[in-house]
């Protein structure tokens, strides 16, 4: 067998001797590759083409990207791929041996045909199918093999459609005319239209109103519950006529609260009430809004001062109404 190792060194002949590849530079293939071991792989004869063997490398050989076994051949078939680390090379063969030719049986005429073509069928079994070739002596004659069957009909031609075998289109299990339903039992393959349920239905509907109905009470509690100035002046002047002046500190603005804590302001309206008598009342004006502000005229009664004009400043502090300054008027 012809055959040759190409690669990046060229190609190698290959003359029926042992081939070594590998870094070293006793191989008679040096491969420069960092990945391949210094006597990494061999190509020895093996009958009429070569085999591989990979010598114990340290990252291995492949042959069409399949990983060797060490010290174990493997035969190589013209056209394979041999990789070791990242040099490829090509195993090319080309076979000398001539393919084999099979001889036509030779049949010996020592003896002539005892089988008469006019005997009759149970003498010549053959004869129903004419007269048999002239075969040598000893030799059977070969019966011929009987015509192939057409295709048969199929048996269950549907009327409307084509005769023709070929022509049938694919049909469903149980052909169904629009409008029409299967006799009482139903066929196989079929199922009748399932009736939409009207529950879904319903269950949409309800909530929908649910949905409608829940959105206009909570607008609605939105609107009840929103912060505006009246409430805000209404809860601070409620607190106040009840003397309960730790309720009224939280109706101040966070400004007003910064420049007056909550014991400052207690005491000072307890002082009050000790000099001039308890409120008796507390009362808003309507508010003028502008923005974020709003101002309103009103008033606070003590028992022995009488009713003493003040005007209330409020802000809006992230939807919540304060007052940020009641400035005390004078009586007219």
């Amino acid at each position: 067998m012809q055959a040759a190792l190409n690669g990046s060194f060229g190609s190698r002949p290959l003359d029926g001797t042992v081939v070594s590849i590998g870094r070293a530079p006793e191989n008679q293939i040096i491969i420069s590759d960092s990945q391949a071991s210094g006597h990494h792989a061999e190509l020895r004869p093996d009958g009429q083409g070569y085999s591989i063997v990979d010598k114990g490398s340290t990252n291995g050989t492949y042959v069409n990207d399949q990983l060797l076994t060490a010290h174990m051949p493997r035969p190589l078939a013209g056209g394979d791929h041999i990789r070791i680390g990242t040099t490829v090379m090509t195993y090319d063969a080309e076979s000398s041996v001539a393919p084999t030719i099979y001889a036509a049986p030779s049949f010996s005429s020592a003896a002539p045909s005892t089988v008469r073509a006019d005997e009759p069928a149970a003498g010549n079994p053959y004869q129903a199918y004419g007269t048999p070739p002239a075969y040598g002596a000893g030799v059977p004659p070969v019966a011929p093999v009987p015509p192939a069957y057409p295709p048969q009909t199929p048996a269950y031609p549907v009327a409307g459609y084509p005769q023709t075998p070929a022509a049938y289109p694919v049909r469903a299990p149980y052909p169904v005319q629009p409008g029409a339903y299967p006799p009482p039992g139903g066929a196989a393959g079929y199922a009748p239209p399932k009736k939409k349920s009207r529950a879904g239905l319903m269950i949409g509907i309800i909530l929908a109103v649910v949905i409608i109905v829940g959105g206009g009470l909570f607008a609605l509690v939105a609107v009840v519950f929103a912060s505006t100035p009246e409430k805000t002046l209404t809860g601070y002047c409620t607190a106040i006529k009840a003397n309960d002046f730790h309720t009224a500190y939280s109706f101040l603005s966070k400004r007003a609260q910064s420049k007056q804590s909550e014991q400052q302001f207690v005491k000072e309206s307890t002082d009050i009430t000790s000099q001039a008598g308890a409120f008796t009342d507390c009362r808003g004006g309507t508010p003028q809004e502008s923005g974020y502000t709003a101002t309103s005229n009103g008033s606070f009664t003590l028992a022995r001062l009488g009713g003493v004009p003040v005007k209330f400043v409020l802000v809006n502090e992230n939807g919540q109404w304060k007052i940020d300054r009641q400035d005390t008027q004078q009586r007219p």
